[in-house]
């Protein structure tokens, strides 16, 4: 099958952090027979710089799958306003480049972050691709601890826009597994009529 990934923050082969849960998943993929391509950003969230390409490009060949860096926004500190908005900017670059990419048959995408969640829903809609999403976090849910007890109200109010991608994108899914039951509980609330459930822990050996 061909299958496209789409996750902006997870380390590459290549990169001087260990590869985790989505490199995993790709060579998993690889191994099993699949044509995957990951789509993901050219900034990396966790050095707070640009991606080295010249390093990520060989390795990801050498592993056996593709990859597509979409152009993002930098930003120096994580759930900022800057932050916010380079995710919606990614979505709406995610989603250019989708118009010519071939049409895949299972899109597996990672929440947060909902905008671009919600764009690989749109993809899966289009090209009648299987959606696949991992619950990873819960945000803009985590962000309740931040407010003042008698203003947690307006998290959903601020976020708005967010927590409604997060739910479109839960009842397009065929598919939704999640780091925790918390995560899949939050989704469970909102999920299509034929949505399957599992739960697959962070470091869990594939």
């Amino acid at each position: 099958m061909r299958i496209a990934v789409v996750n902006l923050f997870d380390p590459m082969p290549g990169e001087s952090i260990k590869e985790a849960r989505y490199s995993n998943f790709c060579r998993e993929l690889v191994a099993r027979g699949h044509d995957v391509h990951w789509y993901t950003a050219d900034f990396s969230h966790l050095h707070m710089a640009p991606r080295d390409r010249a390093s990520i490009e060989p390795a990801v060949k050498e592993a056996g799958f593709q990859v597509t860096f979409a152009a993002t926004r930098p930003y120096k500190k994580s759930a900022s306003p800057v932050w916010f908005r380079s995710h919606v900017v990614i979505a709406r670059t995610l989603e250019a480049l989708w118009e010519t990419a071939p049409d895949p048959d299972v899109i597996l995408v990672s929440v947060p972050h909902s905008a671009v969640s919600r764009a690989a829903s749109r993809w899966a809609r289009r090209s009648g691709a299987r959606l696949v999403v991992d619950v990873q976090d819960l945000w803009p849910e985590t962000i309740l601890r931040f407010w003042p007890r008698r203003l947690a109200w307006l998290n959903e109010v601020v976020f708005w826009k967010m927590i409604r991608d997060a739910r479109v994108t839960y009842r397009r899914a065929d598919v939704i597994f999640g780091v925790c039951r918390e995560c899949l509980d939050q989704a469970r609330g909102h999920h299509g009529p034929r949505t399957r459930f599992e739960t697959l822990r962070l470091g869990v050996d594939l």
